[in-house]
C-alpha cells in the first residue's frame, strides 16, 4: 500500500484503486469500476462515473480532486497499473 500524507489528506493506492480522504473524509475513489469524486460529508456527488476509466479519466480525476480539494496527487505513486 502506497500513502501520501499531509496535515489534512491522506492519499492512499495499491496498484488497483486510488482513495483520497481529507479532514478525516473518502472524497474520492478512483478504480477500473469507475470514478468517484464527492463532497467532503459524502452527501453528493462532484464527479462520478461507473465506467472503467482510461489515461483522460486519470487526469480528470487527479484535476477534480486539485481543484476541488487542493490535493496533489502524485501519479508516479498512484496511478493505477491497469493505466500504465
Amino acid at each position: 500500500m502506497n500513502q501520501s500524507v499531509t496535515d489534512r489528506s491522506l492519499v492512499r493506492s495499491d496498484g488497483r484503486t486510488v482513495w483520497v480522504d481529507v479532514d478525516g473524509y473518502t472524497v474520492g475513489r478512483f478504480s477500473q469500476f469507475g470514478i468517484d469524486l464527492h463532497t467532503a460529508d459524502s452527501s453528493g456527488c462532484i464527479d462520478c462515473t461507473h465506467e472503467r476509466p482510461d489515461i483522460q479519466g486519470w487526469f480528470r480525476f487527479v484535476n477534480g480532486i486539485l481543484d476541488n480539494y487542493r490535493v496533489e496527487i502524485d501519479g508516479g505513486i498512484h496511478m493505477p497499473d491497469f493505466l500504465r
